[in-house]
């Protein structure tokens, strides 16, 4: 099957948020992600096609009548310029003093300023690669963003999918005059457990963390870090039983320069495999109890790094110089998986 015929991007309205949405498509494999540019370039679903399990969904997508505005809490959100919160909403940067909107009961605020407005679509196409898209988010074209964050940015992210792999990959341009304060993350929440008959409880994973920042009870870093404690240790591959994440793992192991999480459902025989590279030395787990997900989550930065790096040095803020470039590369897989 030639390119061109295995592989296709569609325009549809998307049927729970009626927004504009595209579909990649794998028409050999069978595989699908769903990307909405307009909410924060969002991709709300990635379908995986196994011969263990025909059209698998491994995101969580937003069900019927949720609210435009909540969409972010779907799918896989970008963060950025500073991923998870930010203490009391305000950060200092080269002895200025900023703030940025309140979005938390708790008076912080919470995932950055792009996941929440919309995206400008570079492009779509269907080459050797797979299907692709390429949205970026020109700060200069919010006025709003740059009230609170003016450091003029040039954002832009391709999806690619091929077969049941999906790569996300990141670009972030300083296109100002002074250095740029940032921090980029992602936020996928995969579905778990992913067979339908299958049990949280027994689904496995792997974190491969050494460390852990000590969190205060607003779930924002201490400052400190801690070895990775017994009850948090999923090194080796480990049941979630009852066990509830929210937490920041550092001291991140690499296998050819790759940190590889695991998410493993034994009963659907299928594995959802995170990849990345050292751009990204941080990485949140959430795994809550009231959800059926689990997110891991590789950040270029600790949370609430903008603040806590007057205090040490290694909390991965990122200084980008003028006319400079940052980029970085997230990989999803689902594969099958035996014993």
């Amino acid at each position: 099957m030639f390119a061109i015929d295995r592989y296709d991007v569609i325009t549809i309205e998307d049927p729970v948020f009626h927004e504009q949405a595209f579909l990649l498509r794998d028409n050999l494999v069978g595989s699908s992600a769903l990307v909405i540019p307009s909410l924060g370039n969002n991709l709300m679903s990635f379908v995986a096609s196994l011969p263990s399990a025909s059209r698998l969904e491994v995101i969580l997508g937003a069900p019927a009548g949720t609210m435009r505005e909540d969409a972010w809490r779907w799918g896989n959100p970008i963060l950025f310029p500073f991923p998870n919160r930010v203490r009391h909403a305000r950060y200092s940067f080269e002895g200025h003093l900023y703030h940025l909107d309140v979005n938390m009961p708790e008076g912080h605020h919470l995932h950055g300023l792009v996941c929440y407005r919309p995206w400008h679509v570079d492009g779509v196409r269907a080459d050797d690669r797979g299907a692709v898209i390429r949205c970026s988010f020109n700060a200069e074209d919010h006025p709003d963003v740059l009230q609170q964050y003016p450091f003029p940015f040039l954002l832009t992210v391709a999806y690619i999918l091929s077969g049941n792999s999906l790569l996300c990959e990141i670009e972030v341009r300083n296109v100002g005059s002074r250095p740029l304060p940032m921090g980029f993350g992602l936020h996928p929440y995969f579905r778990v457990p992913l067979a339908p008959d299958g049990s949280r409880d027994e689904c496995l994973i792997t974190i491969p963390a050494e460390r852990v920042w000590q969190l205060d009870a607003e779930k924002l870093p201490t400052g400190q870090q801690v070895p990775v404690p017994q009850g948090l240790d999923f090194r080796k591959p480990r049941p979630l039983d009852k066990v509830y994440l929210d937490h920041s793992y550092t001291g991140l192991t690499r296998d050819a320069g790759q940190t590889t999480c695991r998410l493993i459902d034994p009963r659907a025989r299928v594995e959802v495999i995170g990849e990345f590279g050292p751009e990204f030395p941080e990485l949140v787990v959430l795994a809550p109890a009231d959800r059926s997900t689990v997110s891991f989550e590789p950040y270029s930065c600790v949370t609430d790094a903008i603040n806590l790096a007057a205090h040490r040095p290694d909390t991965g803020l990122v200084a980008l110089r003028p006319g400079n470039r940052w980029h970085g590369k997230v990989k999803f897989s689902v594969a099958s998986w035996d014993v």
